[in-house]
């Protein structure tokens, strides 16, 4: 799958200064295995026999795989069996989560703590379209606002210090997204508001716009707009400096086919 590797690439870039390869092999490897299993590969296995919090971690994965292999389903059943594997993904992604929290917790570098908090939330918005189907009536949709509202909820809370007079608007249609674009959607979201609430307000207040809007039949149209101070003209047309804004070029372009327009009157809009 595309996201996987796209997934893996973020962890490995953002982390690849802070640890050795013995704790971001079994992370890439975890997540990679999350949406392999997430996405009903129950013939993968991971097999790390690591006598630590990873080592069962792949134990969980293998075993859980291994069990709904094994079941015969009948339709009900079928449907069970997919919101246990939504559900059971989500919980894995934040056990993930978890152990990058405790190198978090042990780093006092701002810089370094920073990259880890941002790539937790790429992990969470992975994790909450999970959540989101589990939760659901009707497992072969996805509600679309209901998740875009609590990915931007979570980041806010994530982001922001209590104290902040920022608030957010969104304007969300009621979509048929697959699995797969859900994500990607998600990620570009994670990393444009992110970069809104984290350099947009100087004064910590302001307001954000998110729009995901239908434009055609076979067209979305995702924008992010906020009232701070904008950026250069010309972040999008040279190369990215940040992880974030590369993330964003690759995925809506090579993995959606999309474009990026990015207008700097009054702020930031893209």
């Amino acid at each position: 799958i595309a996201m996987v590797a796209i997934l893996t690439a973020i962890i490995i870039v953002g982390f690849s200064i802070l640890f050795s390869k013995n704790i971001m092999a079994p992370v890439k490897k975890l997540v990679e295995s999350a949406q392999k299993i997430g996405t009903g590969d129950l013939n993968h296995r991971i097999g790390m026999q690591f006598k630590n919090e990873f080592g069962i971690l792949s134990s969980e994965f293998d075993l859980m795989a291994e069990n709904l292999k094994t079941i015969t389903i009948s339709n009900k059943e079928k449907e069970v069996l997919l919101r246990e594997i939504h559900h059971r993904v989500k919980n894995n992604l934040q056990m993930i989560k978890s152990l990058l929290n405790l190198q978090f917790n042990k780093i006092s570098d701002s810089k370094m703590r920073e990259e880890i908090r941002d790539s937790m939330n790429r992990i969470t918005s992975i994790a909450l379209v999970h959540e989101t189907l589990y939760k659901s009536d009707d497992l072969s949709e996805i509600d679309q606002k209901q998740y875009f509202e609590a990915l931007i909820i979570h980041l806010f809370n994530s982001v922001l210090p209590k104290r902040t007079r920022v608030t957010w608007e969104s304007q969300i249609d009621d979509l048929e997204l697959d699995l797969d674009t859900t994500i990607t959607c998600g990620l570009i979201m994670t990393e444009l508001v992110t970069n809104s609430l984290k350099y947009a307000f100087k004064d910590d207040k302001g307001k954000i716009i998110i729009q995901l809007n239908l434009k055609n039949e076979d067209t979305v149209r995702m924008q992010i707009s906020d009232n701070g101070i904008g950026l250069p003209d010309d972040v999008f047309l040279k190369e990215p400096e940040t992880l974030g804004l590369t993330l964003v070029k690759t995925l809506a372009i090579n993995q959606l086919n999309g474009l990026i327009d990015l207008e700097l009157d009054k702020g930031s809009n893209c």
